[in-house]
């Protein structure tokens, strides 16, 4: 939704499409499909939802899972915007800081280390928790022109973190954001994984010290969210708070 949007738009006029399912949160869809100029309706959507084949899955007491922190990410394309960076750096400075701690962490952004079907619901089901940020974009394309732009910056620059882009080819990230929950936030409640996130709004429906455990983008408050982790019973609250309250209430 946040890629091309001006030949999507043309296209669903062309087509006569009535009606968009969009992940995009009330106003910010508004934004996005200015150029239907309001002849289409615009329902909202999660970017997925609890998957049926784990409501009911028997999983491990936190207390007698081997992994303190486990998290996959790969660096997502720049012409998704900082926001997008997020997922891939908050893996990279967690590992960091872990390492001054006792704690056992499996995290990795290589694509060697990627986990898929069963084998991945198996990893998380032994984490005691997981690492997370808002799913989207901070960077709505609307001709194509930052992709193009940046993803030509990056094949000349193949060894360039985020942080050494140019600055006026981010001018667009930010103006636009499409932030919401993450599918794999159902996935860690299904399986009682304590979920360790940036603070956002998660299309209102996680809390913070309710659902998840806040980490504040600066790792300001990372001593807490460590001794946090040690705590079985406090995150044994936690996953139970999620748990009950997104995928035993049927919501």
């Amino acid at each position: 939704e946040y890629r091309r949007v001006n030949f999507v738009c043309e296209k669903i006029k062309y087509a006569k499409i009535d009606a968009i399912f969009t992940c995009a949160p009330e106003g910010v869809s508004d934004k996005i499909y200015a150029n239907l100029e309001g002849r289409v309706k615009l329902v909202p959507t999660l970017t997925g939802y609890v998957p049926e084949n784990l409501v009911k899955v028997k999983t491990k007491p936190l207390s007698q899972r081997s992994i303190d922190v486990g998290y996959r990410a790969r660096k997502c394309p720049f012409f998704l915007g900082k926001k997008s960076h997020e997922k891939y750096l908050i893996g990279k400075r967690f590992l960091k800081h872990s390492k001054k701690t006792d704690l056992l962490c499996d995290i990795s952004s290589s694509e060697k280390d990627r986990i898929y079907g069963k084998k991945w619901i198996d990893f998380l089901s032994n984490c005691k928790t997981t690492l997370g940020t808002e799913s989207g974009a901070s960077i709505i394309d609307f001709t194509g022109k930052i992709e193009y732009e940046l993803n030509r910056w990056q094949a000349f620059h193949p060894l360039a973190d985020f942080e050494d882009v140019p600055a006026h080819l981010l001018e667009e990230d930010g103006q636009i954001e499409l932030q919401v929950i993450s599918p794999r936030c159902f996935e860690a409640a299904s399986l009682g994984t304590v979920m360790i996130m940036y603070p956002g709004n998660y299309s209102g429906i996680l809390k913070p010290g309710v659902h998840y455990l806040s980490l504040e983008k600066d790792f300001s408050n990372i001593d807490e969210v460590t001794e946090a982790i040690k705590d079985s019973d406090f995150l044994e609250t936690i996953a139970n708070n999620a748990r009950s309250e997104l995928i035993e209430s049927g919501k």
